[in-house]
């Protein structure tokens, strides 16, 4: 284990000194999360891009503040910011040994855990971006992992918990359909042992604090704004895609109602036009939708990071959607893109085939779901909300809970057919 970890910290450090020497400049959604954390220092502005000139009202509710204030601890230096990053990943290592020591004690289950860890190249990268998903992925981490933490009584798990779940929020809005949950857990325990836990409220704060600055600057209230955007871009788009092919999907996106909304009025009738539009869209061609979700939530567990490995090594990633391009049944383009990468692609491979070995872990796990129910649970809500999308860094925030998972399923595997060779 010692050596894994050596290897671990050796990539870690390759990757932090490539990113140094080319010096990559940061590409659109780091940027807007520094240009966040600048107005907040600077103008106490909740806003993602240059505050000269408000031209985009959607920025105002783009990015949520718990990445921005990360930065702002950092000093806003990106080097830092990478390196601290990257004490998250080694922090992470062990938290899942840990982790893995509540349901196994077996040596070759943690060896399997360390390699497939140190293999994670998508993971890896993400120290060198300036993104939310792999602080999310700790905080995600830690939270689960606290509910088997039985040295601690119930109330102070709870305590911990909140605090972990509201941070989460703060982080990235994904949490957002989780607060739903919240209201049955208050019940649950009035009903169970006679107490209101007042601290399962937390995250409802940061939702109310949260939304009330964006009301300030907007005129609507919501946590951000990147639900519309989503539906307009991913959900409906895709929708549209798969059920009349990509020029239609083309035209859909190039509808006056997704015009930039550049006044609070504007922003209200964007809203408001925009949900609709795309609510429709989806209703009236649902089976196409749920093809597309169903067809996201995998390819994001099989997905190797193919986005975080492209942008990494400098190549282009946002000029098309290879899922928008084989759902436009634009194959031929869809592999000449995959081409493009030159050697990239060969690494992509390696690591699908990866992706493929902890899925079959994953799914050969089944049998454990007893004792490790809430680990699915968290595993099927990332899967369920982010859905059409489907790209690996969406996963990120569960990969580690994931790898403990798929470790069980393949020390079970490796076991089934151990019995069968000595038959």
């Amino acid at each position: 284990m010692k050596r894994l970890f050596l290897i671990l910290i050796t990539a870690l450090f390759a990757i932090f000194i490539y990113s140094f020497l080319t010096g990559a400049s940061p590409f659109k959604d780091q940027k807007e999360y520094l240009q966040t954390a600048g107005n907040l220092l600077n103008n106490n502005l909740l806003y993602s891009a240059e505050p000269a000139e408000v031209d985009d009202y959607r920025r105002f509710a783009k990015r949520p503040l718990g990445l921005p204030v990360y930065i702002l601890l950092q000093h806003q230096n990106v080097h830092l910011i990478q390196i601290s990053q990257a004490i998250v990943i080694l922090l992470l290592f062990f938290t899942g040994l840990l982790f893995l020591r509540r349901f196994t004690f077996k040596r070759r289950s943690f060896i399997l855990f360390g390699s497939f860890y140190a293999l994670n190249l998508a993971f890896l990268i993400h120290s060198s971006f300036v993104f939310a998903d792999l602080l999310l992925s700790g905080v995600t981490t830690i939270a689960v992992f606290l509910i088997y933490d039985t040295r601690n009584s119930l109330k102070n798990r709870l305590i911990w918990l909140s605090f972990m779940w509201a941070l989460a929020l703060a982080i990235k809005p994904v949490i957002l359909p989780s607060l739903l949950l919240i209201p049955v857990l208050v019940v649950y325990y009035i009903l169970k042992n006679k107490q209101f836990y007042w601290q399962l409220l937390l995250p409802f704060f940061i939702f109310v604090f949260t939304s009330s600055l964006n009301y300030k600057n907007t005129g609507r209230f919501e946590y951000s704004s990147m639900t519309t955007i989503n539906l307009v871009q991913y959900n409906a788009r895709l929708t549209i895609a798969d059920a009349y092919g990509y020029d239609s999907a083309i035209a859909f996106s190039e509808n006056k109602a997704f015009i930039i909304p550049r006044s609070k009025e504007e922003y209200a009738t964007y809203k408001e036009e925009a949900n609709e539009i795309c609510k429709n869209a989806i209703l009236y061609n649902i089976n196409s939708y749920i093809k597309i979700h169903l067809l996201g939530s995998v390819k994001m567990v099989l997905d190797p990071g193919r986005f975080e490995l492209y942008s990494y090594f400098g190549l282009p990633t946002e000029n098309d959607s290879l899922t928008e391009a084989f759902l436009g049944s634009r194959y031929d383009q869809a592999i000449n893109h995959l081409r493009d990468g030159g050697w990239v692609i060969i690494v992509f491979i390696a690591l699908l085939g990866i992706s493929l070995l902890k899925l079959a872990g994953f799914l050969f796990s089944i049998g454990t779901i007893r004792k490790t129910w809430p680990l699915f649970f968290v595993i099927l809500y990332f899967m369920a909300v982010t859905g059409p999308v489907g790209a690996a860094r969406l996963f990120l925030p569960v990969s580690v809970i994931f790898l403990i998972i798929s470790i069980l399923g393949l020390e079970k595997m490796l076991y089934f057919f151990q019995k069968r060779s000595k038959r």
